[in-house]
């Protein structure tokens, strides 16, 4: 995914050489490579032309994997994974070009009209799913540290004659 959201699907298609086709005198048929890009949230607009040079550097993970003949997933949070969807509002979502949890946070606020009146507070929910769990974080800190404290005790306890200073 790019960082305006699209995303690209690369494939081949057989289009038919009519030069070749007129020499031959029979039909001849090559294979191109063609990118479909999806854009998150728009219902009608989904191009696809032949890939370009720009395309392969625009999104080059996603080109290497279609030259490997590797699935050109989505990546990040499946809308399936995040415990806010329904299965319905999932398929709605998928309609419009809308994979990951990740493609609703990016959404352009001129797609919010076609994901539904509640379109501004579930990017705004997505957003802040995205966002590091600095609480998480927090609370692990801590538990090291109470870890580290206890062997420290454990360890001072352990030397004979050190008496634990006392606060004052």
């Amino acid at each position: 995914m790019s960082e305006d959201g699209c995303k690209p699907i690369f494939k081949t298609i057989q289009r038919e050489n009519k030069a070749k086709s007129r020499d031959a005198g029979r039909p001849i048929f090559e294979d191109r490579e063609y990118v479909e890009i999806i854009i998150p949230g728009s219902k009608n607009e989904r191009p696809i032309r032949p890939v370009r040079d720009e395309d392969k550097e625009r999104w080059p993970d996603e080109y290497r994997r279609f030259k490997e003949g590797q699935e050109q997933a989505s990546e990040g949070t499946p809308l399936e994974q995040w415990p806010r969807m329904t299965r319905s509002r999932v398929y709605e979502l998928k309609a419009v070009g809308v994979y990951s949890v990740e493609d609703l946070a990016a959404l352009a606020d001129s797609n919010l009209t076609n994901i539904g009146p509640d379109a501004r507070e579930l990017r705004n929910a997505a957003q802040a799913f995205l966002q590091p769990d600095e609480t998480g974080a927090l609370k692990k800190r801590i538990e090291e540290l109470e870890a580290e404290n206890t062997k420290l005790r454990a360890n001072q306890k352990k030397t004979p004659g050190r008496k634990p200073k006392e606060a004052a």
